[in-house]
């Protein structure tokens, strides 16, 4: 089997946000810096009953602090929503695949 073609070992490491703001009341705007494959890990405090928090991912800035809604051409931008349950604290968001990236 040609090297080039074999499978490599999948690596996985947490990242730290390079930027945490907050922006609003329950709105915070986190970069990492780059843009990568991968998922979220959330930490939200207890809560007592069934709530949803919006997340929203995107490679490019309309503003400071802000995600572009409608980027155009490859630019990838994803809304999606996470169903907290009570008394749960931590979420890994999961986020479907993009046919643009994975074919």
């Amino acid at each position: 089997m040609n090297k080039h073609l074999q499978h490599k070992p999948l690596i996985q490491r947490k990242i730290a946000p390079e930027q945490f703001e907050k922006v609003g009341d329950q709105h915070f705007f986190i970069d990492f810096g780059k843009a990568a494959f991968g998922t979220i890990e959330l930490h939200i405090p207890s809560i007592q009953t069934e709530s949803t928090v919006v997340v929203h991912l995107g490679e490019e800035l309309s503003a400071k602090n802000s995600l572009d809604r409608e980027p155009e051409g490859s630019i990838l931008y994803r809304k999606i929503e996470l169903t907290l349950q009570p008394g749960i604290k931590d979420y890994r968001l999961s986020i479907p695949s993009e046919k643009r990236n994975t074919g």
